[in-house]
């Protein structure tokens, strides 16, 4: 039986937050003592992707090195998003994907008719009061994370180039997709 946040109460909650509070706090001390074998805290890698490209790129090499970081992150991710979009199934996807159906929002990649080498990125939020103001994207080491404007009617759209990094990674079926 899983326990969700909502179902622990006030004295579980409270349990909870200093149990996380000393394993990050024990977590950053081990880092900050030099061992180069400790992984980074929680609240570091929050840090990191919240931070600008200098942090990612950190992020992306601590990855490589602990690879099971990326359950983490994504654990903090699904905590904090607006709307979370799975990776898409291999079966369901012949080449690159142009629609991701998550929970909270869909994407839709739409080729820009006025100008070819130009995509739209449609993202639907099923509650509109909800407004993301950025998506994270991460596919295999990388971490791609692209500023939003607010949406209208429950829609939010962005334009950028085909061969972006964002059009890539939204295409790949392995990319898993967060709105903040």
């Amino acid at each position: 039986m899983s326990v969700g946040w909502r179902d622990l109460g006030a004295n579980g909650q409270a349990l909870a937050e200093a149990v996380y509070t000393a394993l990050d706090r024990t977590a950053e001390l081990r880092t900050a003592g030099g061992d180069d074998e400790a992984p980074p805290s929680s609240s570091t890698l929050w840090a990191w992707v919240m931070g600008g490209a200098e942090t990612r790129d950190r992020l992306a090499a601590t990855w490589r090195r602990y690879p099971a970081l990326k359950d983490d992150v994504a654990a903090l991710l699904d905590r904090a998003a607006v709307a979370s979009l799975p990776r898409v199934a291999a079966a369901a996807t012949e080449d690159a994907v142009a629609r991701r159906i998550g929970t909270g929002a869909a994407i839709r990649l739409l080729p820009s008719r006025a100008t070819p080498d130009q995509t739209y990125v449609v993202i639907t939020l099923d509650d509109p009061d909800r407004t993301p103001g950025q998506l994270i994207a991460v596919t295999g080491d990388d971490l791609v994370v692209q500023r939003l404007d607010p949406p209208v009617d429950g829609t939010i759209q962005v334009l950028t180039e085909t061969a972006s990094d964002l059009v890539r990674a939204l295409a790949d079926a392995e990319t898993r997709v967060w709105l903040l």
